[in-house]
């Protein structure tokens, strides 16, 4: 997800999953992509957004909800990455 430097914005993507997704009624993939598009400094094409849907993309964002659980449960040690 991250090893290259690509169009995909990384902040933008989790910021339009996590805003984008969590409200509303209809939680569509292209509403997903959507969202994106309009937080991103560059739209993606939905063929290049839908491709990086994957199994390491859920594990990803598991291994991020893992280390902002961990935060929220001992807020005063703010582990450097996580900045």
């Amino acid at each position: 997800m991250v090893e290259r430097d690509r169009k995909l914005q990384i902040p933008a993507f989790i910021w339009a999953f996590v805003f984008g997704f969590a409200a509303g009624e209809s939680r569509t993939l292209t509403g997903f992509r959507r969202s994106y598009n309009s937080t991103a400094d560059e739209p993606i094409s939905p063929g290049g957004f839908y491709q990086r849907l994957t199994p390491s993309l859920a594990e990803y964002l598991r291994n991020l909800v893992e280390v902002a659980l961990d935060e929220v449960a001992v807020p005063d040690t703010v582990d450097a990455d996580f900045d």
